[in-house]
């Protein structure tokens, strides 16, 4: 699950609007004390055999070339979506989805944090599955599957998604490549 860690917690800042960081270099975090992180940290402690948290950055908006922005988006959110659900390592990251000049720019700061704290990212929604061969893993494309409402999951325009779904994946699998999926909007019902 791609998480935008402002929505669970926050960063704390220094008088001068830095992102406050500990002696050790690390982001002073808390979690948000409301009823929404408290369902998510609930569903994630019960399945955590079989959900990983991923990072979706700290804000989801444009960071700005700035390496202390870049860093709390990165690293930062890192750090408060491992305090937000202990027992989550956290190793994936999602970009947020910019026009294509800005994610290049920001690739480009980024890719060189990423190291030593992800093992992958996957770097915008392309419909394609990525070369097994010669993968670059803080950039791969993703399938993403866009569920409407949970209550029209019975429509045929949902059940157009599960076949173009279920295709995307027969594709992957027969040409020999991986493929990452990306859901979104998981649902308390």
């Amino acid at each position: 699950i791609a998480m935008i860690a402002n929505r669970v917690g926050t960063l704390a800042k220094n008088p001068d609007g830095t992102y406050a960081t500990d002696e050790n270099g690390n982001y002073i975090c808390s979690a948000n004390d409301n009823a929404s992180t408290a369902w998510w940290q609930k569903i994630v402690a019960e399945n955590a055999d079989y959900i990983e948290i991923s990072s979706h950055s700290y804000t989801h908006g444009a960071w700005g070339l700035q390496n202390d922005n870049v860093a709390a988006e990165i690293l930062g959110s890192q750090q408060l979506l491992r305090t937000v659900f202990p027992g989550q390592r956290v190793l994936t990251f999602a970009y947020p989805g910019f026009t294509s000049s800005i994610r290049e720019q920001e690739y480009s700061l980024a890719k060189g944090m990423m190291p030593g704290y992800y093992v992958g990212a996957r770097y915008l929604s392309t419909g394609m599955s990525a070369s097994l061969t010669d993968p670059d893993y803080f950039r791969l494309g993703a399938n993403s599957f866009y569920y409407s409402d949970p209550a029209k999951w019975g429509d045929t325009s949902v059940k157009n998604e599960m076949t173009w779904y279920i295709n995307q994946i027969n594709r992957a699998v027969t040409s020999g490549s991986w493929i990452v999926t990306m859901n979104h909007m998981i649902v308390e019902s």
